[in-house]
């Protein structure tokens, strides 16, 4: 099937670079949204624009969604640090869920609570953020669940499908932090600090795991970072878009300890502070793994050749629901560049048997889920692909990023003779000259 994938139709309305897309929960609908402050609604049967929106959002719309069950309804996120509850089939008015401190970079739902939202970005202070919004009160009803005291920011936020209190979140640290919504306490909208990274007594509440690739450790700054996050749909795995890396898929099932919380504490200060640090082990304590530590909160130590003692730590009471021993490493997606956008998306497609995302090259990436093997990597975009959007039942996504138009992408019916090929498809322009005259703008040079 995803050899015979072609870019079937291109969907022009924005004026300017796409950053945002979405299904509905049927696949009837697509949103898009742009730097030119616009939402547009399109019809996936007839392939055409159905309700076009000049949104108040003074910035870049960054993150829209469907809000889940009430399709009829999305939800938009900005630079102008705004969040708003539209109705698609009355667009002229919205209602502000929140215009706060930090601009919004994604909006994810918890299948446990679909009438509740939460965004993620970071604010003028460099202070990473996750914000809950009850979408039933009217106004601005957002408390901050989630604080990156160390002003991590955050780009990603997705809830696990399996144990919907559980997310994990992403930014621009090479670290994968998993939170249970279940052990947060929402700070109150007089705490303007927004502690919800701390309990009642004051006691900080880490992540209960983390995730890294032991290749991060030693690369550890600003050029490394997460632009894109993604639960397959049993919630037993968690691909990750690597700025500046390459794409790994965790397995959640049966976790390695060389990929669980470990903490260096050092003999020395430094700056740097705490940080995870996956250590190599061929024995020892950090080698028993994490079962036993569940139930009793505790830690397993050996001594890093870097020095220093690193400890796999998990507090006493926190939840590791499907976590076990041992497990092979981290699957590795290799063949596309991402180190100049920060917010490509990495998705599942058709059943999870594929894994898609975007590159600095224009370019779409798509491999087997199976196998690793990088399958297809047809042109998307004349400059660079940002946005990947999987529909929830077909054999179709959409693609969008630099240029200002959505690409929609679905098995051929043609003869494979009249079908572009893999080796072609790299280097082709053909269909681009339109997104490349018009957004001469945005032109990157390489």
């Amino acid at each position: 099937m995803v050899h015979s994938i072609q870019r079937t139709h291109t969907l022009r309305f924005h004026s300017g670079c796409v950053n945002a897309l979405a299904y509905t929960g049927d696949g009837a609908r697509l949103v898009s949204g742009s730097d030119d402050q616009r939402l547009a609604v399109w019809d996936m049967h007839s392939v055409s624009l159905r309700t076009a929106v000049d949104t108040p959002h003074s910035r870049n719309i960054f993150a829209v969604k469907f809000v889940p069950h009430r399709e009829h309804m999305i939800v938009s996120g900005a630079l102008d640090h705004e969040v708003r509850l539209w109705n698609a089939e009355r667009p002229q008015h919205s209602t502000l869920l929140n215009s706060g401190e930090d601009y919004v970079s994604d909006i994810s739902f918890s299948p446990e609570y679909p009438d509740t939202c939460f965004t993620s970005g970071h604010g003028y202070l460099g202070t990473g953020m996750v914000r809950m919004h009850d979408l039933r009160k009217p106004g601005d009803s957002a408390v901050v669940i989630l604080r990156m005291m160390d002003r991590t920011h955050i780009t990603r936020a997705c809830f696990c499908p399996a144990q919907p209190h559980v997310f994990a979140v992403g930014g621009d640290d090479p670290l994968v932090k998993l939170y249970d919504t279940r052990f947060l306490v929402p700070a109150g909208k007089e705490d303007r600090r927004g502690t919800g990274r701390f309990g009642n007594d004051g006691q900080r509440i880490e992540p209960f795991l983390s995730l890294c690739p032991s290749a991060a450790a030693t690369r550890w700054g600003r050029d490394l970072g997460i632009s894109g996050l993604c639960w397959d749909g049993a919630g037993r795995e968690l691909a990750c878009n690597y700025r500046g890396d390459d794409v790994l898929i965790y397995s959640l099932a049966n976790l390695a300890p060389d990929n669980v919380l470990v903490e260096r504490l050092r003999t020395t200060p430094s700056d740097s502070g705490p940080f995870v640090y996956p250590p190599r082990s061929s024995g020892g304590a950090c080698a028993e793994g994490v079962e036993g530590l569940e139930a009793l909160g505790g830690e397993a130590a050996h001594v890093d050749p870097t020095g220093g003692v690193v400890t796999t730590r998990v507090a006493a009471g926190q939840p590791l629901e499907g976590v076990q021993s041992s497990c092979p490493p981290a699957v590795r997606l290799t063949g596309r560049q991402n180190v100049v956008t920060i917010l490509k998306e990495v998705k599942y497609f058709h059943h999870d048997k594929f894994v898609i995302t975007g590159g600095d090259d224009g370019r779409v990436f798509i491999w087997s889920r199976a196998t690793g093997e990088l399958l297809r990597a047809p042109r998307g975009d004349h400059a660079i692909v940002n946005c990947v959007a999987p529909h929830p039942h077909l054999e179709q996504f959409a693609t969008a990023g630099i240029a200002s138009s959505v690409k929609i992408w679905q098995p051929d019916a043609r003869p494979a003779g009249r079908r572009s090929d893999s080796a072609s498809e790299a280097s082709s322009m053909d269909g681009f000259e339109d997104d490349e005259e018009m957004d001469m703008m945005y032109h990157i040079e390489e």
